[in-house]
């Protein structure tokens, strides 16, 4: 898993092995005890460090503390990595009240229909891509006007395939 911290220079960690982490590419080695749910001690390099998760907002964004320096971070599933690599934006799948192909790909099926109401994050339609299967997902709340895809359909980037009433 990928965090992306929002602070001026920001930085990217990811877990490579144990004891081995990657920040910015490069390999540290550390050790890190967790010392509550919330609260976790990392020696990193000879240096000491606390961090305290304050938030965490609908699994994507977390608030936290460094030695007691406030950071907000943005949590990247694999989903989010490859969107990002295509440079598609995640509030690019809703334009306008529309559901669009986010990705050329297979429609594998489609979760609603005409007339449904949904709430944010309700699962609309499965999209095969890049050999994933992709849960589209509504951006809002509304009530499902018209599908334009249909099951065992090829779509490109931007097709429209479901608009809101």
């Amino acid at each position: 898993m990928n965090v992306k911290i929002n602070k001026q220079e920001g930085f990217n960690l990811k877990k490579i092995a144990d004891s081995k982490y990657s920040i910015n590419g490069v390999a540290y080695d550390a050790d890190i005890q967790f010392i509550s749910p919330n609260s976790v001690h990392i020696i990193i390099n000879g240096a000491s460090i606390t961090v305290n998760r304050k938030s965490v907002e609908d699994n994507k964004n977390m608030t936290f503390s460094i030695d007691g320096e406030d950071f907000t971070a943005e949590i990247q599933d694999e989903l989010d990595i490859q969107l990002e690599k295509m440079g598609i934006n995640q509030a690019d799948l809703n334009q306008n009240n529309n559901i669009e192909a986010p990705m050329p790909g297979l429609i594998l099926d489609i979760l609603v229909k005409e007339g449904d109401s949904i709430e944010k994050g309700t699962p609309m339609l499965i999209l095969e891509a890049m050999k994933m299967e992709n849960v589209i997902k509504s951006q809002g709340a509304g009530i499902v006007g018209s599908i334009h895809a249909s099951k065992g359909q090829s779509v490109n980037k931007k097709d429209l395939l479901i608009t809101f009433e």
